[in-house]
């Protein structure tokens, strides 16, 4: 893996984990908030983004859509189940691997 690419899976796996915090805080609005800065951030690191750099994103635009939904939009899906996604999600970016969870790679 390149440098740049690896810049960007950490910068986004960063942002995801601030975001679980935002949710523990009880800040639901919060969530998502930083995901333009970082996809503008991103865009020049990782011009043919991975798999799971892909997935990463999908997830977290899910999640805000969600939490600003009173988690009405994604069918199965409880509060609580986000953060430990958010969580599985951010160690493979930081891990540099491409295998995330095979149930998360076919939800999102």
């Amino acid at each position: 893996m390149v440098a740049d690419e690896q810049q960007a899976n950490e910068l986004v796996a960063a942002a995801l984990l601030r975001d679980v915090d935002v949710q523990e805080a009880g800040e639901l609005d919060h969530i998502g908030e930083s995901y333009d800065d970082v996809y503008g951030q991103i865009l020049p690191l990782a011009d043919k983004p991975s798999r799971t750099l892909n997935l990463a994103f999908q997830f977290w635009d899910c999640w805000a859509d969600s939490a600003h939904h009173d988690w009405q939009c994604c069918d199965n899906l409880s509060s609580d189940d986000w953060p430990r996604m958010a969580r599985e999600i951010a160690a493979s970016l930081n891990r540099g691997a491409g295998g995330a969870d095979p149930a998360l790679v076919q939800r999102f």
